[in-house]
């Protein structure tokens, strides 16, 4: 198991997330204690659970469901062909202050 302090996981988590991809297991660490684990997720954690056992579990407080997350709109990218010079934008920005 690698272990590593909550501060080590915040910068560097992509690349903690590829020892866990490799099999490894991570350790979190707050004042020389083990508080948590990352891990793959079991077989049986990969598997369907029915609604009925989940609501329960939700319920008991042993899953916590995600957070939902309302998708995110694109910006257009129609004018990605235009070179903009930066002299421009710079002015754009700033013609309101002169």
């Amino acid at each position: 198991m690698i272990t590593a302090s909550i501060l080590e996981i915040r910068g560097q988590l992509s690349h903690y997330l590829q020892y866990v991809k490799n099999g490894e297991r991570i350790g979190i660490i707050e004042e020389n204690h083990i508080i948590a684990e990352i891990s793959m997720p079991d077989a049986e954690a990969k598997t369907n659970i029915p609604a009925e056992q989940y609501r329960q579990l939700v319920a008991s407080g042993r899953i916590i469901p995600a957070k939902s997350h309302e998708l995110l709109e694109k910006p257009a990218i129609s004018d990605l062909d235009k070179q903009i010079d930066w002299v421009t934008v710079y002015n754009e920005n700033r013609a309101d202050r002169l």
